[in-house]
């Protein structure tokens, strides 16, 4: 028995990069400028980046770059909770489940203070721009692991972020990168590449969202190099719990059976079918029954 792929509930796991724009509304183009490109900061540093709406202290930048030539400098604000970086909106809808992806670097040549930090959101907006409200627990913030003064220097992190379904009303996924200045004093700089927002779908034929069983937050989240995953069925049924990469490719199934009804937890140790590390990224994993199915994501980091 292979629910995935021999079921009437056959799922589909694909994920579709977002038509982007630097403003509201704008579905016209893919993500522009996600390694910070343009303009050209050859001959120093250049306030503000292309196709991002900036806040603060931000600059494009030479003088480190994880892909191309360039990468994204923020610094200060030198306000005491005050924050410095960049945004970029996407067209949205309620229900989407959404990840993102970007590197950060803490550089021994100007490093993050004790108190700092940078993390990357994704937040769900309506038509007005404003935070849509209500959203799973009243939740339509969704943040990714931090880079702070801890994280290794001259080393590209990878933080990653996934969210709930998105709540009514949203418009808008919104990608938010922010360096936070919690003491209002000199606290280094955070450097930014290779940013990736993206929607993931699951087309499942005629099934409903099933209230049999419910799929928790793998724990500990990001992780490496294992992570558990917890759920609950409300019957005996047949269950298929995989892994997939944000273009939809199985990387590993990790239940196809018959369970007992009640709570069940199931480890992932980071690789692939064929025994491979898996490789550092943001991964969905998807619980089917032959009553619905549930996604959720989660960061594996390196």
């Amino acid at each position: 028995m292979h629910l995935l792929r021999n079921s009437a509930w056959t799922c589909i796991a694909a994920v579709s990069a977002l038509l982007l724009g630097g403003t509201y509304g704008n579905a016209n183009a893919q993500l522009l400028n996600p390694g910070f490109e343009l303009p050209d900061a050859s001959g120093g540093d250049v306030p503000g980046t292309a196709n991002w709406n900036t806040f603060n202290q931000v600059f494009t930048t030479a003088s480190f770059f994880r892909s191309g030539d360039q990468s994204l400098k923020t610094y200060g604000p030198f306000v005491q909770g005050g924050g410095t970086g960049g945004t970029q909106a996407l067209a949205a809808a309620p229900g989407e489940t959404w990840v993102g992806e970007i590197y950060a670097l803490n550089s021994s040549a100007d490093p993050i203070d004790n108190v700092d930090f940078g993390v990357y959101k994704i937040e769900f907006r309506d038509a007005s721009g404003q935070l849509a409200a209500g959203g799973l627990f009243g939740v339509d913030i969704f943040e990714s692991n931090q880079i702070n003064a801890s994280t290794p220097q001259d080393t590209w992190t990878l933080l990653g972020v996934g969210t709930a379904p998105a709540p009514a009303g949203t418009a808008f996924a919104q990608a938010v990168l922010v360096k936070v200045d919690m003491d209002g004093a000199q606290g280094g700089s955070i450097f930014w590449d290779d940013a990736r927002l993206q929607r993931f779908v699951i087309g499942v034929a005629d099934a409903p969202l099933a209230p049999a069983f419910a799929l928790q937050p793998n724990v500990p989240n990001p992780f490496n190099p294992t992570t558990q995953i917890g759920f609950a069925l409300a019957q005996r049924s047949a269950v298929n719990l995989s892994v997939y990469d944000v273009t939809g490719r199985l990387i590993v199934t990790l239940l196809d059976g018959q369970l007992d009804a009640g709570p069940h937890e199931v480890t992932w140790n980071g690789r692939a079918a064929n025994g491979s590390p898996a490789a550092a990224g943001v991964y969905c994993y998807v619980l089917e029954t032959p009553g619905g199915r549930s996604a959720r994501s989660m960061t594996l980091v390196k």
